[in-house]
């Protein structure tokens, strides 16, 4: 699978299209921890790319936070 960095908007993007096919966002996002911090990620709709937000975050507290506050955003 092929990996791409996105920023904000670019990932609020990737979120908006599972969203507009149904899929509960709530459940689809990938967080993982590495030696640098914790990344959050989505899959493209046809399973070829692994889209990650650029950021790393310092605890799953934070990177839960952002992510509500995006699904927030999107009135979700």
């Amino acid at each position: 699978m092929e990996e791409r960095l996105v920023d904000e908007h670019q990932f609020k993007d990737i979120l908006a299209t599972w969203h507009g096919v149904g899929r509960s966002l709530l459940t689809l996002p990938k967080i993982s921890r590495f030696k640098t911090g914790i990344r959050i990620s989505v899959v493209s709709i046809d399973n070829t790319v692994q889209y990650i937000y650029e950021q790393h975050f310092k605890s799953y507290r934070e990177v839960l936070l952002w992510y509500g506050q995006i699904l927030d955003k999107m009135g979700i």
